[in-house]
């Protein structure tokens, strides 16, 4: 079976998805708003998802995920403060 998501798609939960993990509030994360890409897809109908502020993958049924809209005017994310001020 071809792979529903391939490598570097950009993907959100679905409602369903939702549910899982609203049940297990993880930091206080929002998932409604949390996107991440896929870092790997397996045969088992599942995707290794690397989510935008987090250094790890997690494997997620497709059935969790869908495919996310690109973002429009999202700035590139930049180092700030002291250390990385333009002026030092």
């Amino acid at each position: 079976m071809k792979p529903l998501f391939k490598t570097g798609d950009r993907v959100r939960l679905t409602q369903k998805g939702l549910g899982g993990y609203s049940r297990h509030a993880r930091n206080g994360v929002e998932w409604i708003e949390r996107r991440g890409t896929v870092c790997r897809s397996t045969k088992r109908e599942e995707a290794y998802v690397l989510w935008d502020g987090r250094r790890s993958t997690e494997v997620v049924p497709y059935s969790f995920l869908e495919k996310a809209a690109p973002s429009k005017g999202a700035a590139p994310t930049t180092l700030t403060g002291p250390r990385h001020s333009p002026e030092s």
